[in-house]
């Protein structure tokens, strides 16, 4: 009976570890006109400017910001006064669980992280950005190759 269970609890784990993927971050509209992108640069400064004030504020990003969008918004938050910290992946070593490996990893500012994308077949794109463990978004209409909002930002804590 013990090993029966014991055998359950490490299936549950084993499971559990199996499941543990990183977040889905980026820019999945790869077809953004560039208008369009730069719209959406624009709107996400003057929420973040209104949320969280430029000088005082570290924000480290959490992902690549490879695409048109997050070098876009990387550039206006430095022009705007924020500390930006650009994502650097941790090399893999033998030490992945050591206490200094952990410790290279932490920094003082809040974490941002960013999704463009297209949630279904229309014109309309999202803009998701995570601050600090909170969620912002907003959608956008496309029209004439801008992008008009949808709607205000939402706001989820």
């Amino acid at each position: 009976m013990k090993w029966a269970l014991l055998g359950i609890f490490l299936c549950g784990v084993l499971a559990g570890c199996a499941n543990l993927q990183q977040p889905s971050t980026g820019n999945f509209a790869p077809n953004v006109p560039a208008e369009a992108n730069a719209r959406f640069v624009v709107d996400s400064l003057t929420q973040l400017t209104a949320l969280y004030p430029p000088a005082h504020t570290q924000l480290n990003l959490e992902q690549k910001a490879e695409d048109a969008f997050g070098v876009s918004l990387v550039e206006a938050l430095r022009a705007k006064g924020y500390a930006v910290l650009e994502f650097k992946p941790l090399a893999e070593d033998r030490f992945l669980w050591s206490s200094a490996r952990s410790a290279a990893g932490q920094h003082d500012g809040l974490g941002l992280s960013y999704v463009v994308d297209q949630p279904g077949a229309g014109d309309i794109y999202r803009v998701v950005l995570t601050v600090g463990g909170r969620t912002l978004t907003r959608a956008y209409l496309a029209h004439n190759q801008t992008a008009l909002p949808a709607g205000a930002w939402l706001r989820k804590e």
